[in-house]
């Protein structure tokens, strides 16, 4: 299933490449509620997979504001509830009034919302992965790296934003992101700060929290190989920029906001990372890019980290040595 430019991106001179790729025996008949042991979609089904797009207002505008210098007055009547399907419209709302909250850390939205609509009688949870790509564009967040483009989905049962973030692939040179997803709602791509999750359960009773390489340059670190205990399994991450800050959380609690805090050996916050609400007893992956709030570089030396969840807190250190490759 994929999308081609509407007559907006057309005058905007942006691309259009979002698609599903879906596997066979991707779908279930039946009620979202019924386990997954009890839903097949019979060979003889036919499934007619829509996908739909809509802007936020103000991104629309800043989009249309770079690209041909003005807001057309059109924008102003676009953003109305009847204008869009109500599931993307309650997402566009929510984000709005959370834009500026841990659940998605003021990012910016750097994609349209998408909806994928499925028939009556198939679930939106999926028997097997599907790989969502969606198209982005860095006109309006021209300061957003490599490592803050990501996925989130609108969870319409808890309200809330999640991180969707499943073998995430990034494609600089035709503007996409694509994550493996197990359901469908209604997506966007913000410019976030991702968290890898490992398979495994944590089941200390205190948060664990360290960081690697340290010392570390502020470089781009490839092929650095993941804790085969804490996966399951060996393999590598994805390459990242600085240092990689890996985060256990203990397994009693209910799930609450991550955030991690960076300071000086002063006592000066430079830059704060948030995660949004994650679950309990897993250990967390959260790149740190060696820059502060402001997007720019920090300079060599020793910095105090601070990890929240919860009700609990710990501290770590971090040495940053520029130029030294490590």
């Amino acid at each position: 299933v994929g999308m081609n430019p509407s007559a907006q991106d057309e005058l905007l001179g942006l691309d259009e490449r979002s698609r599903i790729n879906l596997p066979p025996g991707a779908f279930g008949e039946g009620s979202d509620a019924l386990p997954d042991a009890g839903v097949v979609a019979q060979p003889t089904t036919t499934v007619n997979v829509s996908m739909t797009k809509g802007r936020d207002q103000q991104l629309a505008k800043a989009l249309s504001i770079a690209a041909v210098g003005y807001a057309p007055a059109a924008l102003e009547v676009a953003d109305v509830p009847s204008a869009f399907p109500a599931e993307m419209w309650a997402a566009m709302s929510k984000y709005r009034a959370m834009a500026s909250t841990t659940t998605v850390g003021g990012a910016n939205p750097i994609s349209a919302f998408y909806s994928i609509f499925l028939p009556a009688g198939i679930r939106h949870q999926l028997k097997q992965q599907a790989d969502l790509t969606l198209s982005y564009n860095l006109a309006t967040s021209t300061g957003t790296t490599d490592d803050k483009i990501q996925v989130w989905f609108y969870n319409a049962t808890l309200g809330r934003f999640v991180l969707e973030n499943v073998n995430r692939r990034l494609d600089t040179v035709n503007k996409t992101v694509t994550v493996s997803v197990s359901h469908f709602s209604t997506f966007v791509v913000l410019d976030s700060t991702p968290v890898a999750t490992s398979t495994v359960s944590f089941g200390g009773s205190d948060i664990a929290v360290a960081n690697f390489p340290n010392p570390s340059d502020c470089i781009t670190h490839s092929n650095i190989a993941r804790n085969s205990t804490l996966f399951g399994q060996g393999g590598v991450h994805q390459p990242f920029v600085g240092t990689m800050i890996r985060t256990s959380i203990p397994i009693s609690g209910t799930p609450s906001d991550l955030r991690i805090n960076i300071y000086t050996v002063a006592g000066e916050k430079i830059r704060t990372i948030e995660q949004g609400q994650v679950p309990s007893g897993q250990t967390y992956y959260t790149p740190w890019n060696c820059t502060n709030d402001a997007g720019r570089g920090v300079a060599s030396g020793v910095y105090i980290g601070e990890v929240i969840h919860g009700g609990r807190r710990k501290f770590f250190k971090m040495a940053i040595i520029k130029g030294s490759g490590l």
